[in-house]
């Protein structure tokens, strides 16, 4: 019944993908468009203000390029979002098989980079600490996805607690390579604890589709890691991502990142 739900929503998922992708690509060209003639617009606004002030009251052309750098921050939320429910609910075992060597704290440095976060001040909830650097032998983009769900999860978490902020700390503790992601939210109940790992199950209930921490855990168990979690209601909630030791140097590093 699992493989059928989930062989389900990944159809559903791919159509709506299709839906969407097509509508998105005008858009955001539509607003990189008008970052090109914005600039020209607004000088000669500018310079003819006085004939022009009925139209646009002054000071008001200052509110109308940021616009377009928000809508295209959108475009780019709506494509991650995509990817991620695709990569939930597909064949990440076929994928998992594709393989390369990189480094743990590059992939971090890109994923915050490429998160859709809604402002400044939500991305500044997000704070780094790279006590080792090691060589994560998996799928980038699967590992991307990782990180993205445990973002979007505690920044969840924090928007329901109205409270709180994320460290992410790599390390490595008696030869084990370690990823904590911690979060100081609304934190996990005792009794949801055991459950959190479940395909389908999510909580609250009404939030989530219950497949990202499942894609989580049985991603990383493909590669020979594995994710635990501690949590306090209310205080904290703390996921530990142990991977499989790689003593080799990451591969075409510099082709897989943006510097």
């Amino acid at each position: 019944l699992i493989d059928e739900k989930l062989k389900g929503m990944a159809t559903a998922m791919s159509v709506v993908a299709h839906e969407l992708r097509t509508p998105l690509i005008s858009v955001g060209a539509s607003a990189r468009g008008l970052d090109r003639l914005l600039p020209s617009l607004i000088k000669f606004y500018k310079e003819n203000s006085a004939f022009n002030s009925e139209v646009l009251p002054v000071g008001r052309e200052n509110m109308i390029m940021p616009a377009t750098a928000r809508i295209q921050t959108e475009v780019t939320y709506m494509n991650n979002a995509i990817d991620m429910l695709l990569n939930n609910a597909g064949d990440t075992k076929r994928k998992a098989q594709i393989r390369e060597k990189f480094s743990i704290e590059r992939l971090v440095c890109d994923a915050l980079n490429r998160y859709p976060f809604e402002s400044e001040e939500q991305r500044a909830l997000v704070s780094t600490d790279f006590r080792t650097d090691f060589v994560v032998d998996g799928n980038l983009d699967l590992c991307t996805m990782i990180i993205f769900n445990l973002l979007k999860n505690s920044l969840r978490a924090i928007a329901k607690a109205h409270k709180g902020s994320i460290s992410i700390i790599t390390e490595n503790i008696g030869g084990t390579n370690r990823l904590i992601f911690t979060d100081t939210g609304c934190g996990i109940p005792m009794g949801q604890l055991p459950h959190i790992f479940k395909k389908f199950y999510s909580y609250p209930t009404s939030e989530g589709s219950g497949i990202g921490l499942s894609f989580v855990r049985d991603t990383l168990n493909l590669w020979g890691g594995r994710i635990t979690c501690k949590s306090i209601e209310m205080e904290y909630s703390e996921f530990i991502i142990e991977f499989k030791n790689s003593d080799a140097r990451p591969e075409n590093e510099k082709l897989r990142f943006n510097e």
